[in-house]
């Protein structure tokens, strides 16, 4: 079976599909057949496929591909049926052209439909008036028909009506012809080859006369099984030509790459090797019309890829299936190109690089010799100097390729280091506070790239990366260096040295500020720390020029120009100190005054602070003051503050005397003050509130109507307005105190009061369930329901299955699907609350045992269908079938017969339902098909008047599986005149040898198929 029967595939033969599920390809010269593909069922008829090696099939809606090399049928899909209602039942099919059949149904009127094979859709063309028997097929461009009866019909595509009745294909032995088919006898190349029109019946085979219909000898016993219908073997399938493209050098359709250019020959081998006349060749490059070459072979030298085309034509075979093309693709690669590497430097290791560049083989490595020689190294590999003899070393690329392609290449790789010195080195001694200037030399001087440099200490204090630093002591510390070269792979910290350094506790003397003397200068007293006892005044830096001990006198006479610069200056032996100031004396002037207050607009009942200021702030004898209010004469204070409270906005002046002077000696200056109102705010208690609180109008005196309560003092923290509501939950602790605010930019007024909330009433839960009791399978909702309603904060959730402890939802409401009788709790949380805030309840779920039906196959049966016995789990006794979901619609019960004509269509929908005493159901479907199959045929009259057509009457069995015990014949009186077995010739329309006249007669019997019982009855004609 499979790709040997294609070979065999020629003149006088046709594919043929059998009662049995095989299809055969039959030779009707030989009268032999041999099975290329079997079924497990039958198809009602095929056709040409859209290849040489398939087939399409079809049986009732569905459509079938046949892989004749496989022997496999795949499924394509179930027709849509368009613009036809009527049932499909299509058993004729015949190819009209690539992806598109044809079909005609069995039932009256005999629909011819077009099927399209992608689309999977059939749609009917019109009625041609006569139902089909089984098969179409074209011959000499008409459509022809096997129908009912052993007709020949010819059909008319175009105006399906039209159609015409041919002729009877019956003859002597003859009937019930199924299919018809065309062959090739002869000829098959040409461009019209000798065909004949072949007709099928039983497992016989004949030829057909299209003008009448009539038929002539051909096969018997063709087949094991009968045939049901046919396919042609055309002339493409017979004849068809092959071609394969040869590169002589590479020997295969597929030739290895070449390396820059390409010196070949290709060859051209069509198959079949002898042509039926002669072979014409025609080479082409791909894309381009012009033919370069007109023989089986072609050289070539080329040195860039080309895919060249040959077509090969028989000039013994007619078009279009005379001939064929090939093509083939000659690679050449251009020559691999590695992009060179600089020399390497590199810092105790490297690693190898890919190797780039364009083409470069795969097997591409370095080497230590050329072209492949010497240690083997590849990209990734991590070398150092131990891995070579010398330093540096040279490395070399090398890679080819089958089709001859190199890369070579080559580059010096060295392995260096660097050593660091710092300067200054070793241990030092430096003053805390002292900046020292550290200076990194590498050795080599001269970098690979360029230095930087890593500086770190003891303290992990970032440095820059440049060569020298600069370090200021404050503790002991080290301090390290290595350097990285950016011309060096791996090249960072490289080398390494230190200094340590010990820092010694400094003399740190205190600054003085610049001093103005009058006649003479004391010096003071010398502060700082660390001093040794011997720090004195210098007039030069350094301890130089003249000293002074703290507590000497100097005049303006001690010194050659004013100011004058004096130093301070103290030396521990290896630390010191020095700071200067300058000296001067000054002539006495008149005092100046001003006069300033803590505040220049104060509120009622406040205290304001006046200060007066004289200037120079050092009197010649001493400062005396007197405040009075401007325009009157009681002095208010001899200080130089004042501090009053007035009533109202009032100016004020203060009197400073210089008591060392005799002229000149008194100044005076004023100040205004204002005076504004005081807001005032009605005090409120402390409250104590349930639930909510809302705060009420503030009241006073002189009010601005922005005053609020707030969180915090002083108009501070979360601001509530007088209306605004609060819970216990506005507050993260109770009880709160809450503050009373109202300024008018200057003058403000606060109150305050403590604010409490009651404990809230206790948590309570109901929980509640929509049904509480349920089948098995089936959902229900769990609903919590706290009180009080609404919550201090807010209400949490938390569901969990009592007896696993899992968690299943945080809403107030959860839906369910126990499998068995199960608790549920639910805990509910009042956010707003601190104690008592959290309630669980539990609720029970009682799970009924609920029927379990077992699910059933979908059926196909001929005929008739018997109910099977329902089983399944827990079921009530009461299961049945039904035609409508939920046990409505007619029922069934198991064991009840049920026929093809009971029902106008099919597939149906079948429902098992299941209900038992508490409601609990079950329901599972299937459809149901019954397909009316054929199995006798019943004449419709007799015509006893020996001219050898009709002469008796006998039931014919159409099915192997069909048994009929005895036939039954009355007359329409009810009167019995013959019993017959369906093994003899038939009845004579005689009554005791008697002929009896031209009426109506009855018949009854009963058969058996498929293991049923079946009485049929009905009615014939005797004509004579």
């Amino acid at each position: 079976m499979g790709s040997a029967f294609a070979k065999a595939q020629s003149v006088n033969t046709a594919y043929l599909c059998l009662a049995n599920g095989d299809v055969v390809l039959a030779d009707l010269s030989t009268c032999s057949s041999t099975v290329v593909a079997t079924n497990n069922q039958s198809m009602f008829d095929i056709a040409e496929g859209d290849t040489a090696d398939t087939l399409y099939g079809i049986r009732n809606q569905d459509l079938y591909l046949i892989d004749l090399n496989t022997g496999n049928f795949s499924l394509l899909g179930n027709l849509t049926i368009l613009g036809y209602s009527g049932n499909f039942r299509v058993d004729s099919l015949v190819k009209e052209q690539n992806g598109i059949l044809l079909g005609v149904n069995n039932e009256i009127g005999g629909e011819l439909f077009r099927i399209d094979v992608s689309a999977l859709t059939a749609t009917g063309l019109g009625s041609t008036g006569f139902r089909s028997a089984g098969d179409l097929s074209f011959f000499q461009g008409d459509l022809y028909l096997s129908a009912r009866n052993s007709e020949l019909v010819n059909i008319n595509i175009n105006n399906p009506p039209a159609s015409f009745l041919v002729g009877s294909m019956a003859s002597g032995g003859f009937s019930s012809v199924f299919g018809v088919v065309t062959i090739i006898t002869a000829n098959a190349c040409a461009t019209n080859p000798t065909i004949e029109l072949v007709a099928t019946g039983g497992r016989t085979t004949k030829f057909v006369n299209t003008a009448n219909g009539a038929t002539s000898n051909n096969c018997t016993n063709l087949t094991n099984s009968d045939i049901f219908g046919a396919a042609e073997v055309t002339s493409d399938i017979i004849c068809p030509i092959d071609l394969e493209i040869f590169d002589d050098n590479q020997m295969t359709p597929d030739p290895t790459p070449y390396c820059i250019q390409a010196n070949t020959l290709l060859n051209a081998n069509p198959d079949p090797i002898t042509p039926q006349n002669n072979y014409l060749y025609e080479w082409r490059v791909l894309g381009n019309p012009t033919i370069i070459a007109t023989s089986s072979t072609l050289p070539l030298m080329i040195n860039s890829t080309t895919t060249y085309e040959c077509t090969v034509i028989d000039t013994g075979i007619a078009a279009p299936n005379n001939f064929a093309v090939d093509q083939i693709t000659i690679t050449v690669n251009p020559a691999p190109v590695w992009t060179p590497l600089a020399p390497v430097f590199a810092y105790q290791s490297y690693t190898l690089p890919s190797i780039s560049g364009s083409n470069i083989p795969v097997n591409s490595a370095y080497y230590t010799g050329p072209r492949g020689a010497g240690m083997q190294f590849n990209p990734g590999d991590i070398v150092t100097e131990a891995d070579f003899t010398s330093n540096p070393v040279t490395l070399f690329v090398y890679g080819d390729e089958t089709n001859g392609c190199e890369v070579v290449g080559q580059f010096d790789l060295e392995f260096i280091d660097v050593q660091v010195t710092i300067n200054p080195g070793g241990i030092q001694e430096i003053c805390e506070g002292d900046t020292l200037t550290l200076t990194a030399t590498p050795n080599p001087s001269m970098p690979i790239g360029t230095y930087t440099y890593n500086w770190t200490d003891s303290q992990n204090t970032v440095y820059p990366d440049t060569a020298s630093i600069t370090f200021t002591a404050t503790v002991d510390t080290t301090l390290s260096v290595t350097v990285n070269d950016s011309g060096v792979e791996n090249g960072t910290d490289m080398g390494f040295d230190m200094t340590d350094f010990i820092v010694l506790r400094p003399v740190d003397l205190a600054g003085l500020v610049n001093q103005n003397a009058t006649s003479t200068y004391t010096f003071p007293s010398i502060f700082g720390t660390g001093l040794t006892g011997g720090e004195r005044y210098y007039t030069q830096p350094n301890g130089m020029g003249t000293a002074y001990d703290p507590g000497d006198i100097v005049s303006p006479a001690d010194f050659s120009s004013l100011p004058v610069q004096l130093y301070t200056y103290d030396n521990n032996g290896s630390c010191d100190d020095e700071q200067s100031f300058f000296l001067d004396f000054d002539i006495p002037v008149a005092p100046t005054l001003n006069v300033s207050s803590s505040t220049n607009i104060i509120c009622a009942g406040e205290t304001v602070l006046m200060t007066a200021t004289a200037i120079p702030s050092t009197p010649t004898g001493s400062y005396t003051y007197e405040w009075r209010e401007v325009g009157t004469t009681a002095v208010l204070s001899v200080t130089n503050q004042l501090s009053i409270a007035p009533t109202s906005s009032t100016s004020y002046e203060c009197t400073v005397t210089d008591t060392g002077l005799t002229s000149n000696n008194t100044a005076a200056a004023s100040i205004t003050i204002t005076v504004e109102a005081q807001p005032l705010i009605d005090p409120l208690v402390d409250q104590i509130a349930f639930g909510t609180f809302t705060f009420p109008v503030i009241t006073g005196t002189d009010l601005t109507g922005a005053e609020s309560y707030y969180t915090q003092p002083a108009g501070m923290g979360t601001s509530y307005n007088a209306g605004d509501t609060v819970t216990a939950a506005s507050f993260t602790t109770l009880p709160v105190f809450i503050f009373i605010y109202d300024s008018n930019g200057n003058c403000n007024e606060q109150e305050g009061f403590l604010l409490d909330f009651d404990t809230p009433p206790p948590l309570s839960l109901t929980l509640r369930a929509q049904p509480q009791t349920i089948c098995e399978r089936e959902n229900t909702t769990l609903t919590a329901t706290p009180n009080p309603a609404i919550p201090q904060g807010s209400y949490t959730f938390e569901w969990i299955e009592q007896a696993t402890g899992i968690f299943i939802s945080n809403s107030d409401t959860v839906q369910v699907n126990p499998s068995v009788t199960s608790t549920y709790e639910c805990t509910v949380t009042d956010t707003g609350i601190s104690t008592g805030n959290t309630v669980t309840a539990s609720i029970i779920i009682t799970v009924e045992t609920a029927p379990q039906l077992a699910p059933i196959a979908d059926q196909s049966i001929f005929n008739s269908f018997t109910f099977p016995t329902i089983i399944g789990t827990n079921l009530s006794g009461n299961e049945r079938y039904y035609t409508v979901p939920d046990g409505q619609g007619t029922s069934f019960n198991a064991g009840d017969n049920i026929l093809f004509s009971d029902f106008d269509s099919y597939p149906i929908t079948i429902y098992v339902y299941d209900v038992n005493a508490i409601g609990c159901q079950d329901q599972v479907s299937f459809n149901l098909t019954i397909e009316e199959l054929e199995l006798f045929i019943i004449p419709q009259y007799t015509t006893p008047n020996s001219d050898g057509f009709h002469d008796f009457w006998q039931i014919e069995v159409l099915h192997p599986d069909v048994l009929i015990e005895n036939i039954f014949i009355f007359d329409r009186y009810g009167k019995l005149l013959k019993q017959l077995s369906i093994e003899g010739p038939g009845w004579d329309a005689t009554y005791n040898n008697q002929p009896l006249p031209s009426s109506t007669y009855w018949y009854s019997f009963e058969y058996s198929f498929n293991g049923n019982r079946f009485e049929e009855k009905g009615f014939f004609a005797v004509k004579r």
